[in-house]
């Protein structure tokens, strides 16, 4: 595949390209190209990298969670399945190496190139004996630090579901982030803690015909 720049090939554009299921074959042998799943191959060699940067390809609007995510912002190491989801409507089928849900999931970023949860969801959400209550604040701080920080944190708070802004407020309590608005944090912070399960949606920083509210509860008006 010399001269391509393409990562990701599906058993169909491989065929349409030219191969045959036995030149494939061959290639696989020879490390020319690798297979991942079935239908899907790449051209790089499948670490745990390559190959989340491969399925999330393979699956359009695919977002990483609970550990997969804490993998991702480097909490813990890989563990397969990958933990993922997908929008409502998708399948939840995803073979031996993905476990896949189509719950809400939250506000999301990019992190080593891969779409994943950001540093609070994963933070709150993230399961397993082995991630303790430092390592979470380890990664609020590593991701909330700098002159934005706060605001950042405030803004990944009020877009968290009802059900985890307590347990957000709990764990971001006692960790120093950014320097700036933190009034606007602590004042977050005390009006989610208030709103705890009350299925209500809390904004920061939301314009309204041209003028922008620190704190925005569009269900009470």
């Amino acid at each position: 595949m010399a001269g391509n720049d393409k990562k990701f090939w599906t058993t169909t554009e491989l065929i349409a390209s030219g191969r045959t299921p036995d030149s494939l074959r061959g290639e696989c042998a020879r490390g020319a190209i690798h297979r991942i799943v079935r239908g899907l191959y790449s051209t790089e060699e499948p670490t745990d990298l390559v190959v989340l940067a491969a399925l999330a390809w393979a699956r359009e609007g695919l977002v990483y969670t609970g550990r997969t995510a804490a993998f991702l912002h480097s909490m813990v190491p890989m563990a397969w399945p990958a933990q993922a989801s997908v929008p409502r409507g998708r399948s939840r089928d995803g073979g031996t190496l993905l476990q896949l849900s189509t719950a809400r999931r939250g506000a999301t970023e990019y992190r080593r190139g891969l779409p994943t949860l950001n540093g609070l969801a994963t933070a709150v959400t993230a399961q397993g004996a082995d991630i303790t209550e430092s390592m979470r604040g380890s990664l609020l701080m590593r991701n909330y630090g700098g002159f934005r920080g706060n605001r950042r944190l405030a803004e990944d708070l009020a877009a968290l579901e009802p059900s985890r802004r307590a347990r957000a407020v709990e764990l971001a309590g006692g960790v120093i982030t950014g320097t700036a608005s933190e009034l606007e944090y602590k004042a977050v912070c005390i009006i989610v803690s208030a709103l705890d399960g009350v299925d209500v949606t809390v904004q920061v920083n939301a314009q309204i015909r041209g003028y922008y509210f620190d704190i925005v509860i569009p269900e009470a008006r």
